[in-house]
């Protein structure tokens, strides 16, 4: 996990972040308000075990977000989350941690490991 809140970061997540590919499952970049473009960076795409992104108070927008949404997950049946302040595929928006039985649950709290509540 990668936790990146809040840092004052601005332009664009370095493409350096290929690095983790191997090992990154979550990476959370939200409230850096001038970092991001209109659409999340493609090596996302490729990162086999990435499956949660938080881009909550960032500039990224919906642009190629589906693409990402598409992607599969290596060894897990866990779909992509994408935690932002836009619409798209996987998208919950910021402030919802997920859902539980249907019922949204507010964040604060990610539940364990495996994403059980």
């Amino acid at each position: 996990e990668l936790d990146l809140d809040g840092r004052g970061f601005s332009g664009e997540l370095p493409s350096t972040l290929w690095l983790l590919a191997g090992s990154l499952r979550k990476i959370s970049v939200k409230d850096n308000k001038n970092l991001g473009r209109p659409s999340l960076p493609a090596f996302l795409t490729q990162m086999p075990h990435l499956n949660h992104i938080d881009v909550c108070g960032t500039e990224y927008g919906a642009v190629e977000s589906n693409a990402i949404c598409a992607k599969e997950i290596a060894g897990s049946a866990q779909a992509m989350v994408i935690y932002a302040d836009f619409d798209c595929d996987c998208c919950i928006s910021c402030g919802v941690s997920g859902t539980s039985n249907g019922v949204a649950t507010e964040s604060g709290y990610d539940g364990d490991e495996d994403g059980r509540m």
